[in-house]
């Protein structure tokens, strides 16, 4: 019986790992671009405007989201996609044809109907150019559309315009507690900011999905980094790009964002000799593939540390297009939500990508976190995606998705250490089996063994361990749980590690 147990959960292990992936290529229509038929783009824009005022219906931002809230939203959301569905039908599958044709819009093969009207309306759109053809802003280079940028699974339209996604970069340091506004258009110029490139540490932090730069935890994040470190710590507002529209293209934003900070980036190297070495990445969600294209743009980075990166059209995709450990001298990954999105509604990355990869009390759900009204929303494709709001998904994954952050933040403010101890097979197949809910049972961190355990924080690339980990935490905040024990084993075993380098 027990053997039967071990197969089936192997199983279910092995499904979910390679459950997306982005092998299928799209299908790419072109022709030369003509007039629209009227009648099929105004049943694409009525629809499209239906489904935006179906989904504002859906999370009440004056009240704290409860599970009564997210049934209700969870309705809303299925009217609204069956509205659509029921709407397209009417269409003649000819008229559907042709406006694709004629607007050379990227539809991957097989796309259902409400794939197909989402793209139509954002290829319609004069702002967000046509279709398959590369698109080109001075400076930031071309953005092609072909695989593995779009694909079956990984159904992206073009990225919006620079100016429509508007990144700023605020710098802060020691002794410069108020942001200093770094000019990025026309020209690039820090002057008279503090910023000094012979500082230790050069810090990006990047917001994600559905957030801005004013996001709390980004400022909480930034003082507890400069309290430990003499750092410039740069934070870049991409919300203008992230909280508009759907997740599809907000996921396509990001590649335009990267292009801005690789500008800028190449500027501090070439203008003010920074070492790439000193780079320190930090990223949420989307924030974190945004490093990643960063870090692919300028190589050599220091360290890369990716919160909880955005599973949809990137888990199991070729590394040009996700996060991957080749991108930075040393990358961590902290994963909080890795189940999978369709029909979990998980957000994280599943797999392990990084030299370290931590997943939190077994990584699928953190305790204390309502579980998302899976059984209502009931996804079945990641087109699905494109008529969900970005305001309500953000809401139904917040919770698992951002203790990611919170997480790293806390490891810096408070006397207590994250441990976390190498995984081994039978933890990983009962974590999967349980959705994670018995790894804060299971985990015995007070036997750690030196290469086999590493802590979240500033020092995890100091610690010889490499592989994937896992962390428990306590239910509520604080949620680092003290284990004075292994504090002073890992500490004397570092300590002893140093000494014998320097002989």
């Amino acid at each position: 019986m027990l053997y039967k147990s071990k197969s089936l959960a192997f199983g279910i292990l092995i499904f979910l790992y390679f459950l997306h992936n982005c092998n299928g290529q799209g299908q790419t229509l072109s022709s030369s671009f003509s007039k629209v038929a009227g009648d099929v783009q105004d049943r694409c824009r009525a629809i499209g405007e239906c489904v935006k005022q179906n989904g504002a219906k859906v999370v009440d931002k004056t009240v704290t989201i409860s599970k009564a809230s997210l049934h209700h939203g969870a309705t809303a959301l299925n009217s609204s996609i069956k509205f659509s569905k029921e709407s397209l039908n009417k269409i003649p599958v000819h008229s559907i044809s042709d406006i694709i044709t004629k607007a050379k819009c990227v539809i991957p093969k097989n796309a259902d109907n409400i794939l197909r009207a989402a793209l139509l309306q954002q290829c319609i759109s004069p702002s967000l150019g046509f279709g398959n053809e590369s698109r080109c802003f001075n400076e930031l280079g071309c953005f092609p559309m072909g695989y593995p940028w779009t694909s079956n699974l990984r159904p992206f339209p073009q990225p919006m315009k620079p100016e429509e996604i508007n990144v700023q970069l605020y710098l802060y340091t020691r002794e410069q507690n108020t942001p200093y506004d770094v000019k990025l258009w026309p020209s690039i110029s820090i002057e008279k900011s503090d910023f000094n490139p012979n500082r230790d540490y050069t810090v990006f932090i990047i917001h994600g999905f559905n957030s801005d730069g004013g996001n709390t935890w980004m400022s909480d994040l930034k003082d507890a980094y400069l309290k430990q470190r003499d750092a410039n710590v740069f934070l870049v507002d991409w919300g203008q790009g992230s909280k508009q529209f759907n997740y599809l293209q907000v996921a396509s934003n990001t590649r335009v964002v990267a292009a801005e900070l690789i500008r800028f980036g190449k500027y501090i190297i070439d203008d003010y000799q920074l070492n790439p070495l000193n780079v320190h990445l930090m990223g949420h969600s989307l924030g974190a593939h945004i490093s990643s294209y960063f870090a692919k743009g300028i190589p050599g980075f220091g360290r890369l540390t990716a919160f909880d990166p955005a599973q949809p059209g990137f888990e199991g995709c070729p590394k040009e297009v996700r996060l991957d450990k080749s991108d930075a001298n040393f990358v961590d990954v902290i994963h909080t939500s890795c189940r999978p999105t369709v029909p979990l509604l998980g957000f994280g990355l599943i797999a392990p990508v990084g030299h370290v990869d931590i997943y939190m009390n077994g990584g699928i759900i953190q305790p204390g976190c309502t579980v998302p009204p899976i059984a209502e929303v009931k996804l079945t494709s990641i087109s699905d995606l494109a008529v969900i709001p970005a305001d309500v998904l953000g809401n139904w994954v917040a919770c698992s998705h951002g203790r990611s952050f919170s997480y790293f933040t806390e490891s810096l403010n408070d006397n207590c250490t994250f441990w976390a101890q190498k995984i081994k097979a039978l933890t990983a197949i009962t974590n999967v089996v349980s959705i994670g809910q018995l790894q804060p049972l299971l985990i015995k961190i007070d036997k750690c063994k030196f290469n086999e355990c590493v802590p979240l924080g500033l020092n995890t690339d100091q610690y010889p361990g490499r592989g994937m980990f896992s962390a428990g935490t306590a239910f509520f905040e604080p949620y680092c749980k003290s284990n004075l024990e292994t504090d002073r084993f890992m500490r004397n075993e570092f300590r002893s590690l140093k000494e014998k380098s320097l002989l």
